[in-house]
């Protein structure tokens, strides 16, 4: 009992820090229009400083996807007009694992573990699910824009998902849309948002890689039914 309430306030503090460095920082530094606006100093000071930028760069971005900040975006185009597009992914997709394992594993330990003992019975089946189609899951969750990176992360936390595997899907699962992000960003003396770079036809190309992640699974299910 006495170890429940210290996660229960061990989760509060985290949503408090949250909320905090949200207003704090995260609400007005992490725009595109900031970004813009100071492109030149932030690449001059970045030249001159290019290791501990690295650093500190994959860092911030840890902080970001672990604490489930909002401003990972605009933080990919930084590092995309400051590092270049293939370095930009490098750093990002570093951080981004890392940050997003983080908040995987503070998720099950904070509430996975209770939920799971909490509904054992009935959540057998989903789990037996997760553990046979989990991979496929993800992967359609991670390729598919549409889904918050940050959901995805938490809600991950609670199921039975083993780390290893939650680690390359969404390693792998990020790759696309970070690349688009990046270029964006190695664009940014020649765009006015980054909506831009978000046409119909690249929505469109994520939702078909989604479909396709999640094929085995609907091929499956088919024969199952046909069983």
């Amino acid at each position: 009992m006495k170890h429940d309430k210290k996660k229960f306030v061990l989760l509060g503090l985290l949503i408090f820090l949250v909320i905090l460095l949200y207003f704090l920082w995260f609400k007005d530094f992490l725009t595109f229009e900031r970004l813009k606006a100071y492109r030149g100093d932030l690449y001059e000071f970045v030249r001159g400083h290019m290791l501990v930028c690295v650093i500190g760069f994959i860092f911030i971005y840890i902080i970001v996807a672990g604490l489930s900040l909002p401003g990972s975006p605009v933080l990919t185009m930084a590092g995309a007009f400051v590092f270049g597009v293939f370095g930009a992914v490098v750093y990002v997709i570093t951080g981004a694992a890392i940050g997003a394992v983080t908040a995987f594993s503070i998720s099950r330990y904070l509430v996975g573990d209770w939920v799971q003992a909490r509904y054992k019975d009935k959540l057998t089946t989903f789990n037996r699910q997760v553990e046979q189609d989990g991979v496929y899951y993800l992967l359609t969750l991670r390729l598919m824009p549409l889904f918050p990176f940050t959901w995805i992360n938490l809600f991950s936390g609670l199921t039975r998902m083993r780390l290893v595997t939650f680690l390359w899907t969404t390693s792998l699962g990020i790759l696309p849309g970070t690349v688009v992000n990046a270029y964006a960003g190695s664009q940014l003396g020649r765009i006015d948002s980054p909506g831009e770079f978000f046409s119909p036809g690249v929505l469109i190309a994520f939702f078909l890689l989604g479909v396709f992640a999640l094929m085995p699974v609907v091929v499956k299910w088919l024969r199952k039914r046909k069983l």
